[in-house]
């Protein structure tokens, strides 16, 4: 049974209100292709946009109704304001937000161009699903915009044509340099996987004149649609080229030629639809960094991952250097954002959904471990008092406050969590561990800072001298006299939640932020913090019990009273 995720309408309304990347409708319109259907009293389901959506509260057998009857798109928020004067005109927004917050709501407009069409209807209940678009016009417009140049043989290029024109987009016969005011988009089709190099040609003149295309290439009875090609801005077509022999579990050189002409329609007339979705940004395309591999007979999909080779002697040529192919660049690849020509506004409202507001306060805990209640903020040092006056149990808890703490307690009628530290999506993915060596308040063992109750879970009650020389080899670390070890983890599972891979690199750059707050803080409060040049993550995580896939070792650093580190 799948659980309703519920978000009230005033915290919703100060989002759309202050965030910039929320374009409130001037004239909002609520589509008439969404069918309204009651829910019991007090509730109204919307039905025929991309997700159902169920509304309840007190206001919505009355006030709701009115609402959506004056969002017609031909007033103001003002001037629906005015009309239901009964109500406060910040309730009446915060309404309109959060129906424009779930996809129901879009810009007015007098145009009426292409109204009556299955198409122009399909995007008006669509509009919602990257928000590039303000209203239906405009994705048409966006479309229209373009010519298209379609290369391949000519009955596979005269059956696209014929498709792309149901949609009124011009086709073209000849390449042209691409300009803002003659835009012109490309699509090669290749029959034969085997067959790409024969592609090279259009692609180089293609790159030369900065025209965008995509390829189509047919592989027996799956079509590869993608990847998206831009100068500047993606993988060139030798970067593919290099690529080829991870993409297609066929080797080359085997017969994979398209027999069945039916599939190979249906192919095209798939790739068609991805062209559209692309030109007009109604959807989400997977040809930024990917490309779909289609098993045309079930329609199963796989997005594959292609990405950048650096050194490439096309796109990114360095004398001397020849084209590699590397993990460290596939995952920039993958996970780095496309210029603003090409990203989708919608993207930016998951922080905004229910889940990702939930995960900001959830954090880790040991509740089967003994708990030390820390000093209050109240008791611990000012960054500006002379820390001889206080204790190392104060220093050390006033240190690990700010590295990952919280400035007040989360409470569950609290959306939101302030923290001492900025983290990604404020998900406060750094959890810090300290190894007491020298806090004198503190018994020798493993302690974890945990965030949401301002306690040290104790997790091991002593260790052996020997467990700390294998934690790293960094011989800064066999003299003078520390307090002990700082451990930084990543959150990965968590943040993996809301970000997926990107997650990977925002738990070291928030370790990173961490780290660099802390050491500020150390030095006011006459500390010294040592990053640790190396360490042992096999020894760390046997000692600290760690997952290493889904709270990786960030970090490690020493702490040290000022002047008694050995450099």
């Amino acid at each position: 049974m799948k659980t309703l995720n519920k978000i009230d309408a005033k915290e919703i309304g100060m989002a759309v209100s202050y965030d910039p990347q929320f374009r409130m409708p001037i004239r909002p319109k609520v589509s008439k292709y969404v069918n309204l259907v009651s829910c019991g009293d007090d509730g109204v389901i919307f039905d025929g946009s991309p997700e159902k959506q169920l509304f309840r509260g007190s206001a919505v057998k009355k006030f709701l109704y009115d609402l959506i009857s004056l969002a017609d798109g031909t007033r103001t928020v003002q001037e629906i304001a005015e009309t239901l004067d009964t109500y406060p005109s910040q309730f009446i927004y915060n309404a309109l937000a959060l129906l424009y917050s779930r996809g129901l709501l879009q810009e007015g407009t007098s145009s009426h161009y292409l109204e009556d069409t299955p198409y122009y209807k399909f995007i008006e209940r669509h509009i919602d699903v990257t928000r590039v678009n303000l209203h239906p016009t405009e994705a048409i417009e966006r479309l229209h915009a373009y010519s298209v140049f379609i290369h391949g043989k000519p009955d596979d290029v005269q059956y696209l044509s014929n498709e792309l024109r149901q949609y009124d987009i011009s086709i073209v016969d000849h390449i042209t340099p691409f300009t803002e005011d003659s835009k012109l988009f490309a699509i090669a089709i290749c029959d034969d996987i085997n067959d790409l190099m024969e592609i090279k040609p259009f692609a180089s003149q293609c790159y030369e004149y900065s025209i965008p295309w995509i390829l189509i290439t047919f592989s027996h009875k799956k079509i590869y649609v993608g990847p998206y090609f831009e100068r500047n801005e993606t993988l060139c077509f030798e970067c593919y080229l290099k690529q080829m022999n991870r993409i297609d579990e066929i080797s080359i050189g085997t017969n994979t030629e398209m027999t069945d002409p039916l599939l190979k329609k249906i192919g095209l007339d798939y790739s068609g639809i991805e062209v559209v979705h692309l030109l007009s940004r109604i959807a989400s395309s997977h040809l930024i960094h990917n490309l779909k591999k289609v098993d045309i007979e079930t329609f199963e999909y796989t997005p594959i991952n292609v990405s950048k080779l650096p050194f490439c002697e096309w796109c990114d040529p360095i004398k001397g250097m020849e084209p590699t192919i590397n993990l460290v660049s596939q995952y920039e690849g993958y996970i780095a954002f496309p210029s603003s020509h090409l990203i989708n506004p919608k993207d930016h409202q998951n922080h905004y959904k229910l889940g990702n507001l939930e995960l900001a306060k959830s954090s880790i805990v040991y509740p089967s471990c003994q708990h030390i209640n820390l000093p209050h903020q109240d008791s611990l040092p000012d960054l500006n008092s002379n820390p001889r006056n206080f204790s190392g149990l104060q220093l050390l808890t006033k240190l690990m406050l700010l590295t990952a703490g919280l400035k007040k307690n989360v409470k569950n009628n609290n959306p939101r969590v302030y923290r001492w530290a900025p983290t990604g999506g404020n998900l406060g993915s750094v959890g810090v561990y300290f190894v007491n060596k020298g806090v004198k308040e503190l018994q020798k063992g493993v302690y974890f800072y945990q965030t949401s109750t301002h306690t040290l879970a104790q997790l091991n009650g002593s260790f052996e001298e020997e467990v700390l020389e294998k934690i790293t080899i960094d011989s800064r670390l066999s003299r003078g006299t520390l307090l002990g070890y700082l451990i930084f983890s990543g959150s990965y599972d968590r943040v993996y939640k809301k970000y997926k891979e990107f997650a990977y690199k925002i738990i070291h750059l928030d370790a990173g932020v961490a780290y660099a707050q802390s050491q500020v803080v150390a030095q006011l409060l006459g500390l010294e913090l040592q990053l640790c040049e190396s360490w042992n993550n096999d020894e760390i995580e046997h000692l600290l019990r760690l997952d290493h896939l889904n709270e990786p070792v960030t970090l490690v650093a020493t702490l040290h009273r000022r002047g008694e580190s050995n450099d």
